[in-house]
């Protein structure tokens, strides 16, 4: 008699193992975990890994890098330029003395190259007693902190009326008082592009920016072999 095989069971398709399709998209500098989509991987890299922002005085010594252009607008302005500064001379801040970045005699009073550190400052140690026992803010000495803030600043050094874009075959000119911010959102514009590329952007290809920092003392020449930053704005 013939045998009658029983009857073979379809296989089901396997499902794919979750999370699958997540990790196609997976760091391969850190271990993050995945990311959902390509675009959230870009993003990843862009603001972690990616630091495209090189310091514009890299050329004479500095080594900081950024991934925010923000943060590289704030560390030039306030490391370098040093265009203006805070000065606290208020109670046991007027026995301070304070050495200027680049040298030169020493001035009296807390120096502070950003307002919100000087503002702190003032909260800090300065706050009447009254005040610091409230929960609250005060009118009266937030309209006192916008006073010492205006009246409490002081102007260091002027900053460049005339500058050039050292990206290769740019060549654009930037000229007036706002020279500089134009400078730096123009420049940082080529950076991004620039990110993850062989393209490389030499500061000291714009000589009116070299001249005006060796004459504003922020950086001094070597001898005939590149520069170096002045006093303690070397990184």
């Amino acid at each position: 008699s013939t045998k009658i095989s029983p009857p073979t069971k379809r296989s089901r398709p396997t499902k794919a193992a979750k999370g699958t399709k997540g990790q196609q998209h997976q760091c391969k500098t850190c271990d993050h975990a995945p990311f959902k989509d390509a675009a959230a991987l870009q993003r990843h890299n862009a603001s972690t890994h990616t630091r495209a922002f090189v310091c514009v005085f890299a050329f004479a010594g500095c080594t900081s890098t950024f991934a925010s252009k923000n943060e590289w607008k704030r560390h030039v302005s306030s490391q370098h330029l040093n265009l203006s500064a805070w000065v606290c001379e208020l109670q046991a801040c007027s026995k301070v003395l304070t050495t200027p970045k680049s040298g030169g005699p020493q001035t009296k009073g807390s120096e502070f190259n950003r307002k919100d550190l000087f503002i702190q400052h003032l909260r800090r140690m300065h706050a009447p007693f009254a005040v610091k026992r409230m929960q609250k803010k005060n009118p009266e000495w937030e309209e006192k902190l916008k006073e010492l803030a205006m009246s409490c600043l002081k102007v260091k050094r002027q900053a460049p009326s005339r500058l050039q874009c050292p990206a290769p075959a740019c060549g654009t000119i930037f000229e007036g008082s706002s020279c500089w911010d134009d400078r730096m959102e123009h420049v940082g514009k080529h950076l991004e592009k620039a990110a993850g590329s062989s393209a490389e952007i030499r500061q000291e290809s714009d000589g009116l920016l070299v001249q005006w920092a060796v004459r504003e003392g922020i950086v001094e020449s070597k001898g005939g072999n590149g520069y170096r930053l002045c006093g303690s704005g070397r990184e």
